[in-house]
């Protein structure tokens, strides 16, 4: 029963995280897209530019601003902090609701930003404290599918809904969800693995430390029932690099074509993708197999959908226009890998678990530093740079991405892990097994450590 109690306690606690976290992020990945069509409504149509606009450098400032109040946070007090964005999240519903959207589309921009970035810290934090190291590579691909997945839905919502009603559900919804993970969840500091639960059951046999090792009776309902259904969930939590190359990339070529529907077509396929790649991921499948056969065919995808959608809209008249839907997408990869896929899943694999926090800060800024970038640099390559130059530099670029994560971080990987288990293995041989009778007969015990005394633990059959 003592065992039971504990896993329904664990598996309630992570629930309401996940419930809360799910809640906010696919509510975030529609307000994502419908900022967007804010400044559509009001003819102020995003441009590629970084530097030399001033509403482009209010907006990258107030980005910044949520990236220190995230990282404060996240070392901190998060229920203040999650409090704190509530209540502003709250007032600017009320903005929405009765005051001309013309009037204060500039000001929802920046406070967008600065919410971004503060809630990027934050859910990044809970991604590193909540999920297990051996599913956290799943949890990679899965955030990045449901983000897209969040903004292709949020076109099919736009044409039975106005703005203002979904924008306020969006910011109603996201009060709720912050006020939920703030006020009904105490998180544990990143690199507190002591605490975990799934660790706190231990197999003793033989009266050896050798053959420690990690049980449950219920192990079986968790890794096959609760862990997928965590794991899927967290999903949701957003992905910096993802985000932004994503939003801004699809302003492209919506500026640039007179019918839209197939880029909706390819932004949904390349989220399903993800998806089934995310949940073999989450079963343990490794990196090269998964990454052989879904890589390619994600590329391959979005390539010929944008090629039909440029024929659709008949503007395909030289090989140079033929050239930039798959040149757009080859380019878009590259940067999405140098901006999302390296840098999450380095932060996620192989770095120390006491330096993860701050390691997911940087990472999340200079991606969003090299998207900005990427973005004002393409409407360039394109006027002054031969269309075949651009294209071999992206292939090169994805090709060494490729790499990296077929032949280096598989092995890497599994080192970190393995490490780590052992880690997790001696604290609990030193705070479990003290003053313990290795006299046993050949019986298997499930002890259960009390933390608050390192000499008393529960011992049964």
């Amino acid at each position: 029963m003592l065992v039971l109690s504990q896993f329904h306690k664990s598996a309630f606690g992570q629930f309401r995280v996940v419930l809360s976290v799910l809640l906010h992020s696919l509510i975030f990945g529609i307000w994502q897209r419908l900022i967007w069509w804010l400044d559509k409504r009001n003819e102020q149509i995003l441009k590629p530019i970084w530097i030399t606009d001033a509403y482009e450098q209010n907006t990258n400032f107030a980005a910044i601003l949520g990236y220190c109040l995230g990282t404060m946070l996240m070392k901190s007090g998060r229920k203040l902090g999650f409090a704190i964005l509530a209540v502003s999240q709250g007032i600017i519903m009320i903005i929405i609701l009765y005051t001309s959207t013309k009037e204060v589309s500039v000001y929802i921009k920046h406070y967008f930003a600065f919410n971004e970035a503060a809630m990027v810290v934050l859910t990044a934090c809970l991604l590193g404290e909540y999920i297990h190291p051996n599913c956290r590579a799943g949890c990679i691909f899965l955030q990045i599918s449901a983000l897209r997945f969040g903004n292709a839905l949020s076109v099919i919502l736009h044409k039975f809904f106005y703005f203002d009603t979904i924008a306020s559900l969006c910011l109603f919804v996201q009060c709720i969800s912050c006020l939920c993970i703030g006020f009904t969840q105490d998180l544990k500091p990143i690199g507190d693995m002591c605490d975990s639960e799934d660790y706190k059951l231990v197999n003793y046999e033989n009266g050896s430390n050798k053959s420690l090792r990690s049980y449950s009776r219920t192990s079986t309902i968790y890794n096959y029932l609760i862990k997928p259904i965590i794991i899927i969930t967290f999903s949701f939590i957003l992905s910096e690099g993802s985000g932004r190359s994503t939003s801004s990339y699809m302003n492209f070529f919506e500026a640039k074509m007179s019918d839209i529907s197939y880029v909706y077509y390819s932004d949904l396929i390349f989220s399903i993708v993800f998806l089934i790649s995310s949940v073999y991921l989450t079963f343990g499948g490794s990196f090269r197999s998964l990454l052989f056969t879904m890589g390619p065919t994600a590329i391959s995808v979005l390539g010929i959908v944008s090629v039909l959608s440029f024929l659709q809209a008949n503007t395909i008249i030289s090989l140079d226009q033929y050239l930039i839907p798959c040149l757009l997408f080859i380019y878009f990869v590259a940067a999405f890998f140098v901006c999302t896929y390296l840098p999450t899943i380095l932060m996620a694999e192989i770095i120390p678990m006491k330096y993860k926090g701050t390691c997911l800060f940087l990472s999340n800024i200079i991606g969003f530093l090299i998207t900005k970038i990427s973005i004002y640099v393409f409407p360039h390559l394109i006027v002054n740079v031969k269309l075949y130059v651009v294209l071999i530099v992206s292939l090169i670029i994805v090709t060494f991405c490729l790499l990296v994560l077929y032949f280096i971080l598989p092995e890497t990987r599994g080192k970190t892990l393995k490490n780590i288990e052992e880690r997790i293995v001696n604290i609990g041989i030193n705070i479990c097994f003290q003053n313990i009778d290795y006299t046993m007969d050949n019986e298997k015990y499930i002890c259960y450590p009390k933390l608050t005394d390192g000499n008393k633990f529960d011992c049964f059959e």
